[in-house]
């Protein structure tokens, strides 16, 4: 496979193991757990082999679930742990401290991003493209919703 060749390759050279990040992993529960199934054993067979580390995200309970039952290629996971949206007065904070004004980082966190982390980062870096019109133009609106 050449993951694998690219795996043995990179811990050659780098004397470390690559990590391949696979996100999302909910949305392949849902469609074929089987599947799933199959990505993990690849992760256990890999983690073994000592080149390559698989990290398995998801936004729902249900994945490390499905993964537990699994107990042999369970055995090399660390344990999951869970990284939650941050409190509307710690996203307002994180959108000031990146140089956003209060009003506009109440609105942004109001009406479009709430505590949810991969949005504030999106107001983030739009704010530093276009600070003087982060809310004024469609299209930015557009791109948050099609995130969500």
């Amino acid at each position: 496979m050449q993951l694998l060749r690219a795996a043995n390759y990179y811990m050659k050279k780098y004397k470390r193991p690559m990590v391949l990040v696979l996100d999302q992993v909910d949305r392949i529960a849902k469609k074929d757990p089987v599947f799933l199934g199959i990505l993990q054993d690849f992760a256990k067979d890999s983690a073994d082999g000592g080149t390559l580390v698989i990290v398995f995200i998801a936004s729902e309970g249900l994945v490390p679930q499905i993964m537990k039952s699994r107990r042999s290629a369970w055995s090399r996971a660390i344990t999951p742990f869970e990284v939650g949206d941050i409190s509307d007065e710690e996203a307002v904070k994180f959108l000031q401290d990146s140089g956003i004004d209060k009003k506009k980082a109440e609105y942004a966190v109001k009406y479009l991003t709430g505590g949810r982390f991969t949005l504030l980062k999106e107001v983030q870096a739009l704010n530093r493209v276009n600070p003087e019109n982060l809310f004024e133009s469609n299209v930015i609106c557009y791109n948050f919703y099609s995130l969500t």
